[in-house]
């Protein structure tokens, strides 16, 4: 998967949070692939993997906003690789820039195989 980026929306009148840079906006999200987010053929439905993406989003944007945010919309979500069962999925994710209302974050996708120690970007 090549770089996500997600439009989150904040509600200004229930957020006065003090100014932030992007270190204190970052995020980690790591889960294994189980059987259970997986299709017949043994990779993460790519479903799941968007679920995994806006997960590790909000929490960024949350660490900015101090406020419950949305998904707005995402520019770009595209599968090069398969995620297979058993192979780790590392996201991270931060705040790129800000407006009055909304807000752009960033995320980013490895899969690491356990057996071999094998990361790739997805």
């Amino acid at each position: 998967m090549t770089d996500g980026t997600n439009h989150l929306t904040v509600d200004p009148a229930t957020s006065d949070s003090p100014a932030h840079n992007v270190c204190q906006t970052q995020a980690e999200y790591f889960e294994i692939c189980l059987p259970n987010d997986a299709n017949l053929l043994g990779n993460m439905l790519g479903g799941h993997v968007m679920h995994l993406v806006d997960l590790c989003g909000a929490i960024a944007g949350m660490r900015h906003a101090r406020c419950t945010v949305v998904t707005a919309s995402i520019d770009q979500m595209t599968f090069l690789h398969p995620v297979r069962v058993g192979d780790l999925v590392m996201l991270k994710s931060q705040v790129n820039r800000v407006f009055r209302t909304s807000m752009e974050v960033g995320v980013k996708v490895w899969v690491e195989n356990l057996k071999t120690g094998e990361t790739r970007h997805r």
